[in-house]
């Protein structure tokens, strides 16, 4: 059946994860949709004494380890990919691996301004540093200008 990959894109504490939990919630409630939503987020996984090149890879196969268990499956399935992915290589490489694998594929952009996004990540049990939500911001480059692809802004 069919998978689609739907990319999460946006800098720390955008509403990535809050809307990817309660997508995930809402399709559970709904089980007579046929439609399973997944969420793999990258902070689930993630360590900070670890190379995130590393994990940026670990990623990706666990992307492809999803598509691979699944693609055999009768029911339809949306996976939900959370990460900030500010760089549109890194969004590239996710969106490789849907034309590979032929898959649906979207990209959400949470488009948040800075003070907003450093006001709530002040409320988080594990903030991040605000020096690196400010670099975040500022190195994320526009994903409605990514090429062949098809991003919500919201």
């Amino acid at each position: 059946m069919p998978i689609c990959l739907c990319l999460f894109i946006g800098i720390p504490a955008s509403g990535k994860t809050t809307t990817a939990r309660r997508i995930v919630s809402l399709a559970e409630e709904k089980e007579s949709t046929g439609i399973v939503v997944n969420h793999l987020n990258y902070d689930d996984f993630v360590q900070p004494e670890t190379c995130y090149r590393d994990f940026r890879k670990e990623m990706l196969d666990r992307i492809e380890d999803y598509v691979q268990k699944h693609t055999t499956l009768e029911k339809s399935m949306v996976l939900i990919v959370d990460d900030c992915m500010i760089l549109r290589s890194m969004r590239k490489e996710v969106h490789s691996i849907a034309r590979k694998h032929r898959l649906g594929y979207f990209q959400v952009w949470f488009r948040i301004p800075l003070e907003k996004s450093i006001e709530r990540n002040r409320m988080r049990v594990n903030a991040v540093p605000e020096d690196t939500v400010e670099k975040l911001f500022s190195t994320l480059e526009d994903p409605v200008k990514d090429s062949n692809v098809d991003t919500l802004v919201i």
